[in-house]
């Protein structure tokens, strides 16, 4: 695979200077022998395969695709056909500018990394630039057997940078494993069994719902989650407030300890989400549906 290190980049938008080769235009036989002849004289004997010369009325000097086999052996990487989102992002971590002409490319800001090499993933060739001059960007590639199993993986990602840029925003934290929810939960129906009337009621299930949450994460570990979580919520009531479920073991274990946490604010704004759900479904007095017409049936003779 192809590598250079430490070596300056330079970017140019895609369709850069594409009209400029009119004003080369060959207006006799003449004019191409002699511009063959010092093509020849400046660039080697095969020099006229290095330049294309379209025909017809508007005639113009281009260089050909083949450019990129020229840089490759003077020792220039050259990437092609790179989408503009790709050259956007590369003239940021590189700290390079893109250029759209060659009028003074002496003034353009180059870029710079410690390696660009070719790597090969799987069956597929990627550029690779490492060492870059601002390295807050990376890159993640992700692969699978099927597309749902690459979507879900794309998801399980997404929701894992969510949280930490949350993080980053809020350094706040709480105890994970279920811990903040039993936690919560006891604290609410401790405050229901204080409580009269019909509130001590909505009391009580929110409560159940907050003790549903470990639930599920004892589920989806594949453990009894009516036996952890009983075991857990009996943790709590002897005072053990940092008690959580530890789904190495499948046991009941001490998060400070073990330092499982969560962020912060995505814990709360889980609650006000499910608060404002919850809320949005109790406001609905009655559900109006239009019964289909009844159908009477008909005799008449055709």
């Amino acid at each position: 695979m192809a590598s250079l290190s430490l070596a300056p980049v330079n970017i140019f938008k895609a369709g850069a200077d594409e009209e400029r080769a009119e004003t080369a235009r060959l207006s006799s036989f003449i004019g191409a022998i002699a511009i063959g002849d010092l093509v020849k004289s400046t660039l080697g004997p095969k020099g006229m395969d290095k330049i294309l010369l379209s025909s017809g009325r508007d005639a113009s000097l281009m260089v050909t695709n083949d450019g990129a086999t020229i840089l490759k052996n003077i020792g220039v990487m050259a990437i092609e056909h790179a989408d503009f989102a790709g050259v956007e992002r590369l003239a940021l971590v590189t700290g390079g500018e893109i250029a759209s002409t060659f009028d003074h490319p002496e003034l353009v800001k180059l870029g710079s990394c410690k390696l660009i090499e070719e790597v090969m993933i799987g069956e597929d060739k990627l550029i690779h630039f490492s060492g870059v001059a601002l390295g807050e960007a990376c890159t993640i590639v992700l692969r699978g057997a099927t597309q749902q199993i690459l979507d879900e993986a794309e998801r399980s990602l997404h929701d894992a940078l969510c949280v930490l840029a949350q993080t980053v925003k809020d350094s706040r934290t709480v105890y994970g494993g279920g811990c903040s929810e039993m936690l919560m939960a006891h604290a609410v129906t401790q405050l229901a069994s204080k409580t009269p009337g019909k509130e001590a009621v909505a009391m009580e299930s929110y409560a159940k719902a907050l003790r549903m949450l470990p639930t599920i994460i004892a589920d989806n570990a594949g453990y009894d989650s009516a036996d952890l979580v009983a075991q857990l919520r009996a943790a709590h009531s002897e005072g053990k407030t940092t008690s959580g479920l530890d789904m190495k073991e499948g046991t009941i274990g001490d998060m400070a300890i073990l330092g499982i946490t969560e962020s912060f604010q995505v814990k709360r704004q889980v609650l006000l989400s499910a608060a404002e759900a919850a809320e949005v479904i109790l406001r609905v007095d009655n559900i109006i549906k239009a019964a289909p017409r009844k159908r009477v049936p008909d005799h008449h003779p055709c």
